[in-house]
């Protein structure tokens, strides 16, 4: 693992300017939860709403560019040419040009886009970056609640403002973890309340995926930092919220599927949300085995599937899935490398990052998602060994 640390210089960006922190944080933020550009996608105002973003992106990157201090170690500049190139051919044996060039925006373009904003928000800010994405999480938490006070606070088929819930909740998972770490490393209590407002946020969004990869990544990022005493007070008091929770009828029926699923008493309503995922995952496998070595192609999980009959199934929700069926055992290969090198260079904050955007993306999203699990635990880290990285450094 490398050492995070701060530029010692930045001829564009202060430090100390708080300022500058949050617009950094704000375009990270916004850049994440969006994605791509917008390719494939059909024309929407939504899009037109994010163009100040993706231009105050592209302002920053170029300043970057110009200003010679952006150090990208080589394998990863390496690693990205080299999916570039797979995904490009890859491209040509799609069946459905718009859905591929939208997974392949939202991971390549918006992943860039992601690494390179947080990864000088890291640099240059440090932990201050952290904290900022801290605060604009919780305003964004707020400018949601207005938005659904006015469209419908309970509904679950309006937006939750920029995302929908599933997404939403990825992102108060995200903000809860940054919150737990920055509490662990200083131990400072204005840390321990954020957490449970996100929580709560996400248990407002009834979104199954990111409540259990939550519950996950704070257990095995407690286990794996010795916080064992926490973790067993962790285990207390969530058993006890629940059991209330439980017992008063107070869990929402999409949570309760969980627990009928594990009890084997499913009702018709929970087709959807799990015994659907579970039809995926079987048939996912049926159509790796047909097409082992290079799978069906991207994009192509809806020309392949017997699903169906069941509605439209345009991905199988499962990110280990998708890469066998789509992709093969040479996409398997790929997505490992790529995997095993991005927890390499990771710090810890980034690894904990990524084991919890991994747990997400086993419960629903694509490819277009990837962005969370390559280039946001990769731009969390600093660089310290820059000797065999490639440089833009400014010779002073």
């Amino acid at each position: 693992m490398l050492k995070q640390e701060p530029l010692s210089k930045s001829i564009y960006f202060d430090p100390a300017s708080g300022v500058q922190c949050m617009i950094f944080a704000l375009i990270g933020y916004l850049l994440i939860a969006s994605g791509g550009i917008g390719i494939g996608q059909e024309f929407s105002l939504n899009r037109i709403a994010f163009l100040p973003v993706w231009s105050t992106a592209f302002l920053l990157l170029m300043i970057l560019l110009f200003s010679r201090e952006l150090v990208v170690p080589t394998p990863l500049i390496l690693s990205y040419i080299i999916v570039s190139v797979y995904l490009g051919i890859q491209v040509l044996r799609t069946d459905n040009i718009a859905l591929a060039a939208n997974k392949i925006d939202g991971f390549l373009i918006g992943g860039i886009a992601v690494f390179f904003i947080f990864y000088v928000g890291m640099r240059v800010y440090g932990e201050k970056f952290t904290d900022h994405l801290i605060i604009v999480s919780i305003g964004v938490l707020l400018l949601t609640v207005l938005y659904k006070l006015n469209f419908g606070f309970w509904d679950r088929g309006v937006r939750f403002f920029i995302n929908g819930p599933n997404v939403y909740g990825w992102m108060l998972s995200f903000a809860a973890m940054l919150s737990i770490h920055r509490y662990i490393q200083t131990n400072n209590k204005v840390y321990f309340l954020p957490p449970l407002i996100f929580m709560v946020a996400i248990f407002w969004t009834q979104s199954k995926g990111p409540m259990v990869a939550l519950t996950g990544t704070i257990f095995v990022y407690l286990f794996f930092t010795k916080n064992i005493n926490r973790l067993l007070f962790l285990m207390i008091i969530g058993s006890l919220i629940v059991f209330f929770l439980f017992t008063n009828d107070l869990i929402p029926s999409r949570y309760l599927a969980i627990y009928r699923y594990i009890v084997g008493e499913e009702i018709f309503s929970d087709f959807g949300s799990i015994g659907s995922r579970q039809l995926m995952i079987e048939d996912g496998i049926r159509i790796f085995r047909e097409n082992p070595l290079f799978g069906v192609g991207i994009a192509n999980w809806d020309s392949y599937t017997q699903l169906s009959r069941y509605g439209e199934s345009a991905y199988p929700h499962n990110i280990f899935i998708e890469v066998i069926a789509e992709h093969g055992i040479l996409g398997v290969i790929i997505f490992s490398v790529l995997s095993l090198i991005t927890f390499f260079y990771s710090s810890v904050l980034g690894r904990i990052v990524m084991i919890l955007f991994l747990f997400c993306l086993t419960f629903s999203g694509d490819m277009e998602y990837w962005r969370f699990i390559f280039a946001l635990p990769l731009a969390l880290t600093s660089y310290k060994n820059i000797n065999k990285s490639f440089s833009y450094e400014r010779n002073n």
